[in-house]
């Protein structure tokens, strides 16, 4: 998909249309009506993505369809989210660890760096030029 077409919320807006579109198919408690506010704000986005994934293995027949057609729409969002979760998880390991020795904490750093960087679909050059 190219950058130009996708859009600025990463696809929230329209999961938020198909969940209202159905509504008339859905059960009354179903979890997918609070999964778009959950999605938008980067504190929350985690569990609005555990809904998703809950629904999509456990959920009714149409919260299943919902669901997996979200989790399609939003690709580009939890690969971006689960990046910024890897960037985290990497600051809290190094503050930690801070009394380890400088080379062992820059090997412990780039060891989470580098599972923070499996979710980014870009080849990252330059290893080798890390601290």
């Amino acid at each position: 998909m190219d950058p130009a077409d996708r859009p600025a919320d990463g696809g929230i807006a329209v999961l938020d249309s198909l969940v209202e579109d159905s509504m008339p198919l859905l059960p009354a408690t179903s979890p997918l009506y609070g999964v778009t506010h959950l999605l938008g704000n980067y504190l929350t986005r985690r569990e609005g993505f555990d809904r998703l994934y809950r629904l999509h293995f456990h959920g009714s027949e149409h919260e299943r369809v919902v669901a997996t057609l979200g989790l399609n729409l939003l690709r580009d969002l939890e690969r971006s989210h689960r990046f910024f979760e890897g960037m985290q998880d990497t600051y809290d390991a190094v503050v930690q660890s801070r009394h380890l020795p400088p080379r062992e904490l820059r090997k412990l750093s780039s060891q989470y760096f580098r599972r923070a960087v499996d979710h980014v679909p870009y080849a990252i050059k330059g290893w080798e030029h890390l601290p």
